[in-house]
């Protein structure tokens, strides 16, 4: 325990330990090891033992058990990975139907214009067609 703690960079080691990672082998030795000697793992009697060990003794302890916490729920994280990743493609095409959807109303909206500049042309056409029909049949 000395020669771990003596190490260089075991604090920040010890920061960035991910449970995630934590092997069901190791997980059966870090047991094995509680299971040997289950009372040297209980806060009194590892204070008395060390004060820089007890922290960590019960660090450890609570790591294997949050390991375990991880590997119960492992699939409903998958699960919820997979269904996050669902979502983010759903709210990609919400996107992508929006700007098609804006797209076809710029088009519609030009359309509309264009249809109605025509009806008011045709009836320009049609005024000056009755016009001039009605200046053929008296000029008849």
């Amino acid at each position: 325990m000395r020669t771990f703690l003596s190490t260089s960079g075991v604090i920040q080691t010890i920061l960035n330990f991910d449970a995630r990672n934590v092997t069901p082998k190791l997980k059966e030795k870090v047991n094995k090891i509680i299971g040997k000697a289950p009372g040297s793992f209980e806060q009194a009697v590892i204070t008395k033992a060390s004060h820089a060990a007890a922290p960590l003794a019960a660090w450890c302890v609570s790591q294997v058990k949050y390991s375990e916490v991880l590997l119960k729920i492992e699939p409903l994280t998958s699960e919820l990975d997979g269904l996050l990743d669902r979502l983010r493609q759903s709210q990609q095409r919400v996107t992508e139907c929006e700007e098609q959807l804006n797209q076809l109303s710029s088009q519609t909206e030009k359309l509309n214009n264009e249809y109605q500049r025509k009806t008011k042309e045709a009836a320009i056409l049609e005024a000056d067609l009755t016009a001039a029909e009605k200046t053929l049949t008296s000029a008849q």
